[in-house]
């Protein structure tokens, strides 16, 4: 302790011994360094991130995984969810689905999603906000409008439990659809081709997705997570 009280005394005297223009330029390095330092205590940041991986099942088996990550500062929100399985029937399928999704101040501002089967694109939707409503964009089709706000979609189902939302965006099929609460933090979605989805959350985490379908129910289990709040006013 003594050591480094001598050195700063030396510091200092070596600074006072030097011209004077030197040390007014030394000061004004100084004041600057100190205002960035409070402008960037003061300014406002919140953020939020979340990483979550599923295991994708078809009974006892594990056909795939499921990635679901988001990522939020001061009101802009981004989510990434990608998953891909294998799932045997007479030939095996191998199916991929990608979801981007942007989201301002709590309203989509832009969504992707991709899904190939065997390596071939069949889907490619995106919704892009306009002043009033959203441009949806289909491959191989017109492109449509939806005069409605975006708000939740099935990407965010990953992340945040609808318990105050009656409407979840499907990128799927480009509609808002209902979501309904079965039991305490289970929620049901049905969507038009007659397929239907349960949601199970625990802490506000989804743990558990039952997708039925035509051809088999699939589950998607939570298996690891990693999340982090910060908060700095």
């Amino acid at each position: 302790m003594l050591t480094i009280l001598l050195l700063t005394l030396a510091m200092k005297a070596r600074l006072f011994s030097r011209p004077a223009s030197i040390l007014r330029q030394w000061l004004s390095i100084r004041k600057t360094t100190v205002l960035l330092i409070l402008f960037l205590q003061l300014m406002p940041l919140k953020g939020r991130s979340q990483e979550y991986l599923y295991a994708i099942l078809k009974g006892s088996d594990v056909i795939g995984t499921l990635s679901a990550k988001r990522s939020e500062t001061n009101g802009h929100e981004v989510l990434h969810v990608q998953s891909k399985a294998k799932i045997r029937f007479l030939l095996t399928i191998q199916v991929e689905v990608m979801i981007r999704e942007t989201f301002e101040s709590g309203k989509l501002n832009r969504s992707t999603i991709v899904r190939t089967v065997n390596g071939r694109e069949n889907i490619r939707n995106t919704a892009e906000s306009l002043a009033s409503g959203y441009l949806l964009k289909k491959k191989n089709e017109k492109e449509t409008l939806l005069y409605q706000d975006i708000r939740y979609s099935m990407g965010q189902m990953y992340f945040t439990e609808p318990d105050s939302m009656e409407q979840v965006y499907s990128e799927h099929y480009q509609l808002l659809i209902p979501v309904t609460s079965t039991s305490p933090h289970r929620y049901l979605v049905k969507f038009p081709n007659g397929n239907k989805s349960y949601y199970d959350y625990v802490n506000g985490i989804c743990t558990a997705v039952e997708a039925h379908t035509d051809l088999a129910t699939i589950t998607f289990k939570l298996i690891e997570s990693a999340g982090s709040l910060y908060t700095k006013k």
